[in-house]
C-alpha cells in the first residue's frame, strides 16, 4: 500500500510539474513543487520574490529596483510560471506553507 501511495504521489507531482490539473493537487505537492522551483529564478526574479516576502507593494518594488510597471509584470509572469502559481496571494500562501513545512523562517533562502 505504501508503494502504491508513493507512486500516486509521484504521478500527482509529475502532473503538477507539467502544468496539468494543478487545482487538484494536494497542498503538500504544491509546496514541494514550489520549493523545488525556487532555484530556477533568475537573480532579478529572486530579488522581486524576496521583496514580496518582505511585504513590499508593487509600487515600492518598482521604486527599489528602478523598474517600470511593465517590467515588474514581466518578472511576475516569469515567477508565477516557474513556481506554479497564478497570483501574488497564492505566491505568498505557498511561501508561508513552504516555510512551515520546512521549519524555516524564509523560503527565499532555502
Amino acid at each position: 500500500k505504501d508503494a502504491i501511495a508513493a507512486c500516486e504521489k509521484e504521478i500527482e507531482f509529475e502532473t503538477y510539474a507539467t502544468g496539468m490539473a494543478t487545482e487538484d493537487l494536494s497542498a503538500e505537492n504544491k509546496v514541494a513543487y514550489f520549493t523545488a522551483q525556487l532555484p530556477t529564478l533568475t537573480p532579478t526574479e529572486r530579488n522581486v520574490f524576496e521583496q514580496y516576502l518582505a511585504g513590499k507593494s508593487s509600487k515600492e518594488i518598482m521604486e527599489t529596483l528602478a523598474i517600470k510597471e511593465n517590467t515588474l509584470k514581466y518578472h511576475n509572469r516569469n515567477i508565477y510560471s516557474k513556481l506554479g502559481v497564478s497570483s501574488r496571494k497564492q505566491l505568498l500562501e505557498l511561501a508561508a506553507l513552504s516555510r512551515t513545512s520546512a521549519g524555516q523562517d524564509d523560503p527565499a533562502h532555502s
